[in-house]
């Protein structure tokens, strides 16, 4: 015999199903779940009273069904250390000076909100930079946006670092290095001051120095800045040039 709901309609069970057939349609389960969800929400809506610090809370349940006695962890924590004695509420935020409810007992700020708030205040104190620099090998003023920045361009760092370092590897085992005069960084230096933009294709910076005529003249005027590739194309054409010579 088919068994019938309350309200009228026929049972189903499921095929393979065990146990005791179910009391309700499936229509009639449905219904009865949402007003079971709609009473527990109900009551979690009630305001409870922390027995900690007294605050006010929305009702909660934990894992295992027990309703919550706590606002939250700290007020936990200081019951289990000091059994019997209320939680001092009277402590105010540094920043806002609201009341600190429902926090932990060591806290300053009401929210993370005024925390971040606070931690901003005190790096904008702190911040130095922007601010106004001398360049080390022009001299002229600029802004300087982080620590170690002490040139005002790419390129017054590039003649920095070519006049600390004049022969950066380039002349190890050659034979022309001992041919060099004495005096050949402070050269270079004024060359490259003389000839910023390189005088073979006038767009590139000036990072190194050529002789304008072959040979071991290192005059002034037999100095002229110039590019790398430039350089390297024109000692190639230089040397091919050479061996053509030779040949004849």
């Amino acid at each position: 015999m088919q068994r019938r709901c309350s309200c009228g309609r026929a049972i189903i069970r499921r095929r393979g199903a065990r146990g005791r057939p179910p009391a309700l349609c499936a229509t009639c389960r449905t219904n009865h779940q949402r007003e079971l969800d709609r009473r527990r929400r109900a009551r979690e809506q009630v305001p409870l009273c922390c027995e900690a610090c007294g605050a006010r809370f929305a009702r909660r349940a934990y894992r295992g069904g027990a309703p919550k006695r706590f606002c939250s962890e700290a007020c936990r924590v200081w019951t289990y250390r000091h059994p019997g004695e209320p939680r001092p509420i009277s402590r105010v935020c540094t920043h806002c000076q609201a009341p600190i409810v429902g926090r932990m007992v060591t806290a300053k700020y009401c929210t993370t909100a005024c925390l971040r708030a606070v931690t901003l205040e005190r790096l904008a104190a702190k911040a130095i930079y922007p601010r106004p620099a001398k360049c080390e090998w022009c001299g002229e003023g600029f802004e300087q946006r982080r620590g170690g920045h002490v040139y005002c361009s790419k390129p017054c760092a590039r003649r920095s670092y070519y006049a600390r370092h004049p022969d950066p590897g380039k002349w190890a085992g050659r034979t022309r290095r001992p041919d060099l005069p004495p005096d050949w960084s402070h050269r270079r230096r004024r060359v490259l001051e003389r000839h910023p933009i390189c005088r073979v294709c006038g767009d590139a910076l000036s990072t190194e120095v050529d002789h304008i005529e072959p040979g071991s003249d290192h005059r002034y005027k037999n100095l002229q800045g110039i590019c790398s590739s430039c350089h390297n194309e024109k000692t190639q054409l230089e040397a091919a040039a050479s061996r053509r010579a030779r040949r004849t």
